[in-house]
């Protein structure tokens, strides 16, 4: 018999509004060293403890048991067994707890800080940007006006009616991109998106369309009109960056980055910010047509990753395009889209994903995922290390996973779950053993990955899987 001494041991790394939470613990099993987990509340029949046996220290509460006999001893014996399996059950639930709370708290106070930032970066991009601040239909001169109806004569007639957007990039929704945040329909104090979840913030006054990763910005994603128009402004020339590497105050009056500006013919505006330097195509006075080029995908500004934060303007109003309601305005209004119907069904609200897997000898961060940066040849078997790692995005409350990792021999190597309280528009998972003692196995590692959604009573479906493996040699 094993008992799993818990090492109290809690990491919180923080970067662009993600938190990594890890609880390490004892390697009471497969070989040694300080396993990378999270706990997860009841999810029904779909989990199993080894948490009798202490294989693996799997401590699933409320599931069911695929524990084996702990050997005829007599009944003295067993009783003996099972009392002091009962103590250490007990001192590690509510070491547990103590963790939790303390890890809830440093989240917390990671939150904080994001949302500081974050209001930080809108206050920049909506009260200092001069391309923000102006009516961008003063910006056009009478020689780019004349220019625009020169354009005019040599393109397709503009559609006519109220403007009606499609997708303002050219990506496949849920595999090369997602929407990250909506326009702040809610307080400042109390963000809410269109729907009334919570896939906003601050001053937010955009939708976030963001890749998946850095690599794909670098293959190049083009941003096209989302209608057709007049481009109003243009700016062009910043890096493609993370602010944090120069400082807000370097870009603090130039938050949206590199940006095309359209005027459309009914008035309504619509901006395509942190843009790719260089990368822009169109200049002011252009007529464009819809879906036509007008830049790549970058991140210039105030950002910390690739993304197109799109912008609606009307009557001096920022407005969401999903309802039709303009910023701070309130939330589940019944108002009328402003997407075409096809691109309105694509945008399904909100959509949970899994952008990133795969395993490492060490964990990894935020860049590194993106960046695909994982150990695709395999591990050795001297590594100290072996780490499943997954990149979720649009969690909403209630969602848990249940993840497992089998050692070649067929043994469980390590099983974690977590269950999620509140939306969070992204979460990096690090899975896995650390600190090994005893070299790895050689043969093929198999991790599975299943992520479950409570329905109104409160029943777990999946709705997310999948099969990852790494070799050791």
């Amino acid at each position: 018999m094993r008992i799993v001494a818990i090492l109290g041991v809690l990491i919180l790394l923080v970067g662009g509004g993600l938190a990594v939470r890890f609880f390490l613990m004892d390697g009471s099993g497969m070989p040694g060293g300080s396993e990378v987990m999270t706990q997860i509340g009841n999810l029904g029949s779909n989990t199993t403890t080894d948490a009798q046996d202490g294989s693996g220290g799997d401590s699933m509460s409320g599931a069911s048991s695929d524990t084996g006999s702990t050997g005829s001893m007599g009944n003295m014996a067993n009783q003996a067994v099972d009392q002091m399996q009962d103590a250490a059950s007990d001192a590690m639930s509510n070491a547990q707890s103590a963790m939790d709370q303390v890890a809830d708290t440093a989240d917390q106070m990671a939150d904080n800080a994001v949302d500081a930032m974050n209001q930080m970066a809108d206050s920049a991009t909506g009260r200092q940007d001069p391309l923000a601040q102006q009516d961008l239909r003063q910006t056009l001169d009478p020689g780019a006006q004349q220019a625009g109806r020169t354009a005019d004569t040599m393109t397709p007639e503009p559609e006519g009616g109220p403007t009606r957007l499609t997708l303002p990039l050219d990506c496949e929704i849920g595999a090369d991109c997602y929407i990250q945040s909506y326009v702040n329909v809610g307080t400042p104090e109390e963000p809410r998106d269109y729907a009334c979840g919570s896939l906003s913030y601050g001053e937010h006054r955009g939708t976030d369309f963001r890749a998946f990763d850095y690599t794909l910005m670098e293959s190049g994603i083009d941003v096209i009109a989302a209608a057709p128009g007049v481009v109003a402004n243009v700016r062009d020339g910043m890096p493609d960056a993370n602010f944090r590497l120069f400082g807000t105050s370097a870009v603090f009056d130039r938050g949206r980055g590199n940006v095309v500006v359209l005027e459309h013919d009914d008035g309504t505006q619509t901006a395509y910010s942190h843009l790719r330097r260089g990368s822009i195509v169109v200049q002011p006075g252009d007529r464009v047509s819809r879906g036509q080029t007008l830049a790549q995908m970058g991140m210039s500004g105030l950002t910390e990753f690739p993304h197109l934060h799109f912008e609606v303007r009307r009557d001096g109003r920022f407005i969401d395009p999903f309802s039709g309601a303009a910023r701070h305005s309130s939330c589940g209004q019944d108002g009328e889209t402003l997407w075409r119907n096809s691109t309105a069904d694509m945008l399904v609200y909100p959509r949970t994903l899994i952008m990133h897997t795969g395993f490492a000898d060490e964990i990894l961060n935020r860049a590194a995922v993106e960046y695909g940066l994982f150990n695709t040849d395999g591990i050795g078997t001297d590594s100290n290390a072996l780490v499943l790692h997954v990149y979720l995005a649009g969690i909403q409350p209630g969602d848990g996973f249940v993840a497992e990792i089998t050692a070649p021999d067929g043994s469980r190597f390590v099983k974690s779950g977590r269950r999620f309280d509140d939306f969070q528009m992204a979460e990096l998972l690090a899975i896995g053993r650390n600190d090994l003692i005893e070299p790895l196995q050689t043969g093929t590692y198999i991790a599975t990955f299943s992520y479950f959604r409570q329905d109104d009573t409160g029943q777990d479906t999946e709705i997310l899987n999948f099969t990852d493996r790494v070799t050791v040699r």
